[in-house]
């Protein structure tokens, strides 16, 4: 019969459980609350006429993905944005803020796991709280709602 998992490991498997949780809850609140539909901003020519009508008339190529937004080449934003049209069957700007806010829930679990090897037991619980509120609160609301900007 195995042993029961010492205390410490459970608190720690927790904060790490809890954290994205929370920021990815805090995330999909604001979503949900402020996000729209709609694609904002640079989205109708980056995403629309450079990745989307290409693909609906059959002439996309990996030349258009490269193409530069811009000062920027969004090649992984327009490719993630590319799928999750087609996988869905529309252009939805609330599906790409919601696969969006994946990334700052595993960023800020990944940044959790690395800072606990170093820090001692006693610094979990705030860096767990400076972490969720770091990538949790509407800091930068408009990245949060604009599916864009992943």
């Amino acid at each position: 019969m195995r042993p029961w998992p010492k205390r410490e490991t459970v608190v720690r498997a927790g904060l790490l459980a809890c954290i994205p949780g929370f920021v990815l809850g805090a995330r999909w609140t604001a979503i949900a609350r402020y996000g729209t539909d709609l694609p904002i901003w640079d989205q109708w020519d980056a995403e629309g006429l450079n990745a989307l009508a290409p693909w609906k008339e059959h002439r996309f190529t990996l030349a258009l993905l490269a193409r530069p937004h811009n000062e920027h080449r969004v090649i992984l934003t327009k490719l993630l944005n590319l799928g999750l049209a087609i996988a869905n069957g529309q252009w939805d700007q609330r599906v790409e803020c919601v696969v969006n806010a994946l990334l700052p829930a595993l960023i800020a679990a990944g940044l959790f796991a690395l800072g606990r090897r170093g820090l001692a037991r006693r610094w979990d619980a705030p860096l767990a709280l400076l972490l969720m509120a770091s990538f949790g609160l509407p800091i930068s609301w408009q990245n949060t709602v604009s599916g864009f900007h992943s």
